[in-house]
Formats: structure tokens, sequence, C-alpha cells
């Protein structure tokens, strides 16, 4: 008996090892975007696409700038090459897309039929599909 439980115990120890250290950021992320969808359609009717987009990128710049000065402050190192400053801005510009895009959408419609609409159309889109074949990832 107590073998047995010596290997339980080895597998449990292994299927925990076999979870992904992305796993935790990507299910965070999944609840961040949720929270996203939430709060854009309760704005959406109440303040303009474009100055909730305004403020959106206002905060999103205040802690951006926060990390980076707690970086610096910390002596930790900031890299930045061209590509990874391109790639950045495209992000940027993307994200900025997206939240316009979202107030767009949620004047119109419910984030229970808007959001699930939006993230399955997501999938298999050609952009990504170009993008991850042309890059080494």
């Amino acid at each position: 008996m107590p073998r047995r439980r010596f290997n339980d115990a080895v597998l449990f120890y292994n299927l925990l090892m076999m979870i992904p250290r992305w796993l935790p950021y990507a299910l965070a992320c999944s609840v961040f975007l949720a929270t996203v969808d939430f709060f854009v359609k309760l704005a959406s009717n109440k303040i303009s696409a474009s100055m909730g987009m305004f403020l959106y990128g206002t905060t999103t710049f205040v802690v951006g700038l926060a990390w980076v000065s707690y970086l610096k402050i910390t002596g930790q190192p900031l890299l930045i090459t061209k590509t990874g400053l391109i790639y950045s801005i495209a992000l940027g510009l993307a994200f900025s897309l997206v939240t316009m895009l979202l107030y767009f959408t949620f004047v119109h419609v419910s984030v229970s039929l808007g959001s699930p609409t939006i993230r399955v159309m997501g999938l298999p889109s050609p952009v990504c599909l170009v993008f991850y074949s042309c890059t080494n990832l």
C-alpha cells in the first residue's frame, strides 16, 4: 500500500509539473479580457468612443510609465530593438482599433452576444496566421 501511495504522489507531481508556466498568465489574461468587455459595455452608452479610447490610452500610458520607471529605478535592464519597437507600435495601433470597435459594437449589442462573437471570429484570423507563419515563434 505505501508503494501505491508513493506512485500516486509521483503521478500527481508529474501532472502538476506538466502545467505550462505560462498558463496562469493566460488565465489571468482571459479574466481581464472579460473585464474589459464588461467595462466597455458599461461605458459605451455613457461616453463617446473617441473619449473612451482616449481615456483608455491615457490609463495605459500611465501604467506603462509607472512600470518602466520602476524597472529603471531598480536598475533592471530595459531591452529595446528596432524590430521590437516596430511590433510594439503595431500592437498599440491594433489595440486602439480594438478599443474603438468594442465601443461601436457594444452600443448595439449585449456583452453576452458581442464578446463571444468577437473572440471566436478572431481565432482563425488570416492576419494571425500570416504573422505566425512569418515569425519564428
